[in-house]
């Protein structure tokens, strides 16, 4: 129940940033091929951020640095599991930010509606929440997995990045 609560935190939150990048898009409508060139130079800004660092590179602070606060779950009770998502949502940038990102690039530039926004951030809190499910359920067996698996994570970075500056380049032509 904690983790689906977990994961239901910060779906709503992702859900709500595609709809107003939607309604954002929507907006910018009359203006949609400056907005999809826009988009797309984001996105490959943003695969080439996460290409980078995948191979290592040392990036500005801003693009890469990791801002912490002291949050204790105990204070919040039942409440702890979503409300720790929904923070997850925000301050995860580091790791999810560039396909985040684009994602949310994606919904803007497409100046579709607001349903369409939220389908594709739901689709992205399932394919980001669905691991977090399996890992929770199996967590105990999942150590040694994940421990084999955390060394070849700089692969999948360097190919979901080197995608989205795919993507990024298609959007723009």
């Amino acid at each position: 129940r904690g983790i689906l609560s977990f994961i239901a935190g910060f779906t709503v939150v992702f859900t709500i940033l595609g709809a107003s990048a939607s309604a954002v898009g929507r907006l910018f409508l009359t203006h949609q091929r400056a907005l999809e060139t826009v988009s797309g130079v984001l996105i490959v800004v943003f695969g080439a951020v996460l290409v980078a660092m995948a191979l290592g590179l040392t990036l500005p602070v801003a693009l890469s640095g990791e801002r912490r606060f002291l949050v204790r779950p105990s204070v919040l009770g039942a409440w702890a599991p979503p409300v720790m998502g929904m923070a997850f949502a925000f301050a995860w940038t580091p790791c999810i930010g560039p396909v985040l990102g684009s994602v949310l690039a994606l919904a803007a530039g497409t100046g579709g509606s607001a349903t369409g926004g939220i389908a594709l951030l739901l689709a992205y809190s399932l394919g980001l929440g669905v691991p977090f499910l399996l890992s929770g359920l199996a967590f105990g067996r999942m150590t040694d997995i994940l421990a084999r698996v955390r060394s070849r994570l700089r692969w999948v970075d360097l190919v979901g990045g080197a995608i989205l500056v795919v993507f990024g380049i298609l959007l723009l032509t």
